[in-house]
């Protein structure tokens, strides 16, 4: 199996957090972003959206980073982030598709604000769609923080694709200046998961905000 990614990306990382996790054994090729290997020719003819991650794994070419993690725990056999229990799966599935939905797009949000604008020279911040982001931000966190109260991890007590999918996004939380004050039980589940082996693993040092 091949996984094109790279560093700075979360969608990237948490496929990278599934594959440091499990142990897996794959090639790891570098999408170099910044000069357009995204939109080489050769590229898209396995990801027609130019995006990170893609993974090949035989003849299957397969995009969309939430649908990689699943793949590799079905394919791999491996259960501990993905049980067979159909509630438990299913609650994983409920925060997977409420990542890519609800949390993931208003973190982009801030990152391109807070964060890339700055980095990339393309203008500051728009203080009025920074508002708007942070308040879409605290009303999602609110409710992440409350499910919180009564487990470990997003899904249960038990780690599974559904925290990896979650903090992924938040891992530019300081230079996106993502609004985490008073929201206790989401940074005390942001620490548990910061001190893992494979998101220490996967780090890259984000731009300085």
């Amino acid at each position: 199996m091949k996984l094109y990614t790279h560093p700075l990306s979360s969608n990237a990382r948490r496929v990278r957090l599934v594959v440091h996790h499990l142990g897996l054994q794959l090639e790891e090729h570098v999408v170099d972003l910044a000069n357009g290997a995204q939109r080489a020719p050769e590229y898209l003819a396995i990801n027609p959206m130019g995006k990170v991650p893609t993974l090949v794994d035989g003849d299957v070419h397969l995009t969309e980073s939430y649908a990689i993690m699943i793949y590799l725990s079905e394919k791999t056999g491996r259960r501990e982030l993905y049980p067979d229990e159909l509630a438990t799966r299913t609650e994983i599935n409920r925060w997977l598709f409420w990542g890519a939905n609800e949390w993931s797009p208003i973190i982009a949000r801030l990152n391109f604000e807070n964060m890339l604008k700055p980095m990339l020279g393309i203008g500051q911040p728009d203080p009025v769609r920074v508002q708007e982001a942070e308040n879409a931000f605290k009303q999602l966190a609110t409710v992440l923080d409350t499910k919180l109260k009564d487990r470990q991890y997003v899904a249960g007590n038990q780690l599974s694709l559904a925290d990896f999918a979650l903090c992924a996004s938040l891992a530019t939380a300081v230079p996106a200046k993502i609004p985490l004050a008073g929201f206790s039980q989401l940074q005390s589940w942001q620490g548990r998961i910061e001190q893992l082996p494979a998101w220490k693993a996967t780090a890259a040092a984000p731009p300085k905000g």
